[in-house]
């Protein structure tokens, strides 16, 4: 009886599986801070249960990113705020990313393929199993496809971080003055840490890494977190909405991170119109064209209005402006890498850093820097990207170049060992915050004599404050535990107060402006932090605002050969001094005090409730990064911004442990009963425990194992 009571159950269960359809694709256990840990026995049932699980986090969400890859939101949704729908619409259009992401599904491996349809099939079955829980002025969008998947890819990496609209406009409409070359483009706004800390100085590790972006917190970059297991193979980290892969992450030996490096991520090529054409080798050719029509809901009307694009396309890309009879075409390094997902993988599946380098050189990223860390103590940094090499040896340094022929159309890109490239350094730790490569470690084995000119861009040629107090606080000899590591990413310090904040001082305390002697004086007790109590940072940074972004208020401007030492001291004190009384009434009127504390008025909000804020964004100088937008409605500002998804990771000969946090949580659909905020965790800057490897755990908030 013993022996056919075992049996019976799983009798029942084989005849269940077979009268229900296959069994269950993968099991998804959800944490108490909203993270999917997902299980399955091969890639095609891990991707499905991936798709599965972000659609519950972010259904609309997800469908709402599709409606704009297609270029279809003004119909679904609306015109926007300011025609916000229609301009998007008609850049997806005009960029051809619709066309572009079905070109790149046919070029596809048949491994590729199986991860993009395995991870649609698990969206679209959500979705189909959840119908309650999806707008209905979205349900049009579906079923999602394999190259809705591929496009978000494009739209994401080639039509956002390499070039959007604005960066667009800055150039065309220089060049239709007759500027020579593009302006040099500075973000205050975004930017990123990646550090690596090797057996040298690692403490109670192999080696230590921290994954840091700081993205906007809208929904075009919002991040996901998860873990993935099937097979061998057992991934953690975060990615972008509607992304089939981790982006930045750690498997069991060894994990990477990304920053936005400073590099030439599109080019402009001058044409010269002939008859309905333009000139190319000599003789005339005629465009590619192609009609666009955009659809437009406007409240009020009964029916659509219709938008008809022109669109034409040279060799090197759509045509952008015109200025007389030239044209301005648009060409974006990593149109022709349609392997992106397949490089990802290949990533999260190695084992050491050899195998690593090889995923990494096929080069399917068009941009970002790699810091890398593993379980045998070695550190790695990579300056990446789709950096191109041309027959005629174009200028790389230029935005702007002669389109007028084959002889100055990019063929090719530099390889992986041709970049700058660098192992387990001297110094023990590597750290890349969007600055040059130059200054990856300290001292630094990396010359820009040594590589291909015109590698760093123009707005890339200074290595920010923000790198330059994180090598301070890296440098020197003591070892670095996994708390030491969290300690120093939570810094608040302003670098800049130290250049700048005793000159300024000085020459304000005998000014006839008692708003500047004031202000003064509160600037002098000032701790230079960014806490949620520190009082004087808002009239710092306000001030610091009014400088001249391109550096040229410094007594010592950044000089390449002194990239830890400048910029340095004012260069006009009384000028600096009246800037200094403009911030003082400014910040007054919005605060009613100059030393109100930081926290008061800046403040992390999620929904309605809120907690103090902390941190800022370049060009102060810190490793905690937050930027924030007016928020009249609460009379105050409200972070948007800065630190996305943190993980401090600690490999040894015993495992990974980790802290994290994914500072506005992991749903934007209705939360999980019992799930954890995480907002409150980013006021006090702890992180939190990261869940890897758990499967032996039982107080999951839901356990769900999904069906094909």
């Amino acid at each position: 009886m013993q022996g056919f009571a075992y049996r019976r159950p799983l009798l029942v269960l084989v005849l269940l599986a077979c009268s229900f359809g296959k069994a269950s694709a993968a099991d998804i256990r959800w944490d108490e801070w909203g993270v999917p840990h997902i299980t399955a026995t091969d890639a095609s049932d891990a991707l499905f249960g991936f798709g599965w699980a972000q659609m519950r986090a972010h259904a609309n969400l997800e469908l709402r990113l599709v409606a704009r890859t297609r270029g279809i939101t003004a119909r679904l949704l609306g015109a926007g705020s300011r025609d916000a729908a229609v301009n998007s619409d008609i850049w997806v259009r005009e960029m051809g990313i619709p066309a572009l992401a079905s070109n790149w599904l046919a070029a596809q491996t048949p491994d590729e393929r199986t991860i993009l349809e395995s991870f649609a099939a698990g969206l679209n079955a959500y979705a189909a199993a959840h119908p309650q829980e999806i707008d209905p002025a979205l349900k049009p969008v579906l079923p999602i496809t394999p190259a809705d998947v591929l496009a978000r890819l494009i739209d994401l990496t080639l039509y956002t971080f390499a070039i959007d609209p604005q960066d667009l406009r800055l150039v065309t409409d220089g060049w239709q003055r007759g500027m020579a070359a593009a302006p040099a483009r500075r973000s205050d706004a975004a930017g990123s840490n990646g550090w690596a800390i090797g057996r040298r100085r690692a403490d109670h590790a192999a080696s230590l890494l921290l994954i840091n972006p700081h993205l906007p917190w809208t929904e075009q970059a919002r991040l996901v977190e998860a873990e993935i297991h099937y097979g061998d193979v057992s991934v953690y980290g975060a990615t972008f909405i509607g992304f089939p892969f981790i982006a930045l992450g750690f498997n069991r030996d060894l994990g990477w991170t990304h920053t936005v490096n400073p590099m030439h991520t599109f080019y402009m090529y001058v044409l010269h119109a002939s008859g309905s054409g333009y000139s190319w080798n000599g003789a005339a050719r005629n465009f590619e064209t192609r009609e666009e029509h955009i659809q437009v809901k406007r409240a009020g009307l009964p029916a659509m209005q219709e938008k008809t694009l022109q669109v034409r396309v040279a060799v090197q890309g759509p045509v952008v402006a015109e200025r007389g009879d030239q044209l301005l075409a648009l060409w974006v390094p990593g149109r022709d890498a349609p392997h992106v997902t397949g490089q990802y993988w290949a990533m999260a599946r190695a084992h050491n850093l050899t195998q690593f380098r090889q995923a990494l050189g096929q080069e399917q990223a068009a941009l970002f820097s790699t810091v890398y860390a593993d379980h045998e103590g070695h550190i790695y940094y990579n300056f990446g990207g789709r950096n191109p090499v041309g027959p005629a040896g174009p200028d790389r340094a230029r935005m702007i170049l002669d389109g007028a022929g084959d002889r100055t159309l990019w063929t090719g890109i530099i390889p992986l060992d041709r970049l700058p490239n660098l192992s387990d350094p001297q110094a023990g730790w590597i750290q890349n915050a969007n600055d040059p490569p130059w200054t990856a470690t300290w001292p630094s084995p990396l010359h820009e004599a040594d590589f291909p000119a015109g590698l760093v861009n123009r707005y890339g040629d200074f290595t920010n404050l923000r790198a330059q107090e994180v090598i301070r606080l890296l440098s020197g000899k003591r070892r670095l535990s996994l708390e030491d590591l969290i300690a120093l990413k939570h810094q608040t310090h302003v670098e800049l107060a130290d250049r700048v904040l005793d000159d300024l001082v000085r020459a304000g305390r005998s000014s006839s402006d008692a708003d500047v002697r004031a202000a003064c004086e509160v600037l002098a007790k000032w701790d230079r932090k960014v806490d949620a109590d520190s009082r004087g940072a808002s009239l710092f940074i306000t001030w610091a605002q009014l400088m001249p972004a391109d550096g040229s208020g410094f007594l010592h401007p950044f000089d390449a050969a002194n990239p830890l030492s400048t910029p340095q001291g004012l260069l006009d004190a009384a000028l600096a001094e009246q800037r200094l009384g403009t911030a003082a009434r400014r910040v007054k009127e919005s605060e009613g005090a100059l030393d109100a504390p930081w926290g008061q008025y800046h403040r992390l909000r999620w929904g309605e409730s809120g907690v103090p804020a902390n941190g800022a964004p370049d060009p102060l100088g810190m490793p905690r990064s937050t930027s924030y937008e007016a928020d009249p409605a609460h009379k105050g500002f409200t972070a948007n911004g800065g630190d996305s998804f943190v993980a401090a990771v600690a490999f040894g000969p015993d495992g990974v442990v980790a802290q994290g946090l994914l500072s506005y949580g992991n749903f934007t659909q209705k939360p999980l009963a019992g799930m954890k905020d995480q907002l409150s965790l980013y006021g006090g800057k702890q992180l939190r425990a990261i869940a890897v490897n758990s499967g032996s755990r039982t107080n999951w908030l839901l356990t769900e194992s999904p069906r094909r």
